[in-house]
């Protein structure tokens, strides 16, 4: 009897888990029904190899399994690489999954750009030229997705602890991009001579504009978008990463109208007068949020 097995892992327990699509169990890739009759161990194949293996990774992009699909493409890649139509398959996965996530993926710019980089050159002119293209119109789309704050460059704190690094590789990638991050480093600078911070001050988890009332505080380090990094100084250089509720305009007026919100957000709240941080309403009284204060606790 003939058994199929998984292109990506070699494991021979592929099951049917809907209608016309087969899963391996070992792996988790996933195969259309044209696919599954075409790997069967010991048939006929009607397609060409390069075209059958190409079908499948297209198939992972169709599931949104990316990150299988990247594994395929690779090992395509290093049987067929030549072939200009794995490369620019290649990159049109990554169109797809980029354009999916709200996180740049540092991982993987590297290898975009390498694929980017192999279908120019494995391309005719004419082909060349659509490819530079499409390159250019995805991260021009791409930039704009990131300044009014639908995209992120961070993903969460990951990439704090090497930040130099990740902006001058995200800078690398399109001069659209790396204009982008000189705006993020001049919109922080515009920041800098005020007296502005953006945090969370109470144990609702709320973010808001507030003064800066403390050295803990920071001085902000780069803003774009929804990114805002504040930059201080403990026991050596840190960075705190925050997302913004909604993008800025860093003009005068657009700080003007920052300025006047950190006023009303001080307004509202009442602060320790030991730790500057807010006092929250209880049954009790009035209690410092900060639980490492230990001066100002419960009072009427």
């Amino acid at each position: 009897m003939q058994r199929l097995k998984c292109e990506l892992c070699g494991g021979l327990d592929i099951i049917k888990v809907a209608d016309d699509i087969f899963q391996c169990q070992s792996c988790g890739c996933k195969y259309s029904l044209a696919q599954v009759k075409s790997i069967v161990v010991g048939s006929d194949k009607e397609n060409s190899e390069l075209e059958r293996l190409l079908q499948n990774a297209a198939t992972q992009i169709r599931f949104s399994e990316f990150i299988k699909a990247d594994r395929l493409y690779d090992q395509i890649s290093d049987e067929y690489p030549s072939e200009f139509v794995v490369w620019r398959d290649w990159l049109e996965g990554y169109y797809q999954w980029f354009a999916c996530m709200i996180e740049l993926p540092r991982d993987n710019l590297h290898q975009m750009k390498k694929v980017f980089s192999r279908a120019l050159q494995t391309a005719s002119t004419s082909e060349r030229v659509s490819i530079q293209k499409k390159w250019d119109a995805f991260w021009k789309t791409y930039t704009q997705k990131l300044r009014n704050g639908e995209h992120s460059i961070f993903n969460n704190y990951l990439y704090l602890w090497h930040i130099e690094d990740h902006l001058k590789q995200v800078g690398s990638m399109h001069p659209e991009l790396q204009q982008a991050i000189k705006d993020g480093f001049h919109g922080a600078k515009l920041l800098m001579g005020t007296d502005l911070w953006y945090g969370v001050a109470t144990q609702d988890n709320e973010s808001r504009w507030h003064f800066k009332t403390t050295s803990s505080h920071g001085d902000p380090y780069f803003i774009l978008g929804k990114d805002c990094v504040y930059t201080y100084l403990g026991d050596g250089r840190e960075y705190r990463f925050t997302r913004l509720k909604s993008t800025i305009q860093l003009t005068s007026d657009g700080i003007a109208t920052l300025q006047l919100q950190a006023k009303t957000n001080w307004n509202n709240y009442v602060y320790c007068p030991y730790c500057n941080r807010e006092l929250k309403n209880t049954l009790f009284g009035k209690r410092c949020v900060n639980d490492y204060c230990g001066k100002y606790r419960l009072r009427r």
